[in-house]
């Protein structure tokens, strides 16, 4: 698994309102849960967590968080909500793990190449019937 760092702070607050200012000022609300700790509540740089969804996108990447001047903790991403009026992002989930214990995720199918028989000369379609895998 690829590892990419995020920079984020503690966010003061919660609820509609907080939120609205945050991403009015250039944030994107966040959470992160898991690890058998309490959800804490984060800001990220709205235009740097955008480049890191553009960039690895359908992946699944081990993020280092970095929390102020706490010890970054290892996470990945588990949901990201979406404004599809607007065409931005309104909040990012996510789930803190430990390198020692197993974890479920779900990855993408991509078919590569092309499949005897499903070339040009011969007419045929390809189906494919799962897009998504779930691995441990």
């Amino acid at each position: 698994m690829n590892e990419v760092s995020l920079t984020a702070r503690k966010r003061k607050g919660t609820g509609k309102q907080v939120a609205k200012r945050l991403r009015r000022d250039g944030k994107l609300p966040a959470v992160i849960y898991g690890g058998g700790k309490d959800p804490l509540s984060l800001e990220l740089d709205y235009v740097e967590f955008v480049a890191f969804v553009r960039k690895h996108r359908g992946e699944n990447v081990l993020i280092n968080l970095k929390i102020g001047k706490a010890k970054p903790k290892t996470a990945i991403l588990r949901d990201v909500q979406r404004d599809y009026i607007k065409d931005g992002l309104i909040h990012a989930e996510f789930q803190q793990i430990s390198l020692t214990d197993r974890l479920t995720a779900t990855v993408a199918v991509v078919l590569v190449g092309v499949a005897p028989g499903t070339g040009s000369e011969f007419g045929g379609i390809l189906e494919q019937s799962q897009r998504e895998l779930m691995i441990q």
